[in-house]
């Protein structure tokens, strides 16, 4: 992780997924508290695994938020994605990357400036996701936003990018105790609706129809 709060991998090959990470692997508390290793759906996380199974990359953005309710800032953000990560990645589900905003001013300075718009959160979303599509190299037809906040499609739109709506963590659902420390990393939600997220991604990247034609050829 590197002080403007971006690190990135490439682990898969296909076309570039990236997620909000509050409201989707994160559930959105309300009201604000801290966040708990059962905030994490395990559904979603199964997702996660099948795009890593067919080499889809895929990270995360999020504002630069830490474990603790109300702090916020680069060493906060740094515990956070490392504790993410390391859950990611024993369940076979580590992403190439993750991104924050609201950490380096540099970075603010470099988001065009062309109207009001673009000088909210929706200009620092949409900033980050064309670094990520920049940094991977991928076209624009083939990049993916997947956010739970109305704010997030302006962001695509903004970048010209597809966008996927998704709110499958319920923001104020009570939590049970788990006994086995396992069943702390991840909690089952009966909510998300997780497949039909897996197979829109897949349709939107034309791998629902690489799919059919082999299974024809075949």
């Amino acid at each position: 992780m590197n002080s403007n709060g971006r690190a990135f991998r490439r682990i898969g090959s296909t076309g570039l997924v990236i997620f909000e990470r509050d409201g989707t692997l994160l559930r959105r508390n309300n009201p604000p508290r801290d966040f708990m290793l059962g905030d994490i759906s395990n559904d979603f996380v199964q997702t996660l695994q099948h795009l890593r199974l067919i080499g889809v990359r895929f990270g995360f953005i999020s504002d630069a938020r830490g474990m603790d309710v109300g702090s916020h800032g680069p060493a906060e953000f740094a515990a956070l994605t490392g504790r993410l990560d390391k859950l990611l990645e024993i369940r076979n589900a580590m992403p190439d990357f993750w991104m924050t905003w609201g950490i380096s001013p540099q970075g603010r300075r470099q988001i065009p400036q062309a109207d009001e718009a673009q000088r909210g959160t929706e200009g620092l979303i949409s900033a980050m996701i064309l670094q990520a599509v920049e940094w991977y190299g991928v076209d624009e037809k083939d990049a993916i936003f997947v956010n739970s906040t109305a704010g997030g499609l302006l962001a695509a739109n903004s970048a010209n990018i597809s966008s996927i709506q998704y709110s499958g963590l319920p923001a104020d659902r009570t939590i049970r105790p788990w006994r086995k420390m396992e069943q702390q990393y991840f909690n089952p939600s009966a909510t998300v609706n997780a497949q039909q997220l897996n197979t829109e991604i897949q349709r939107v990247l034309g791998l629902s129809r690489q799919s059919a034609k082999c299974s024809e050829e075949g």
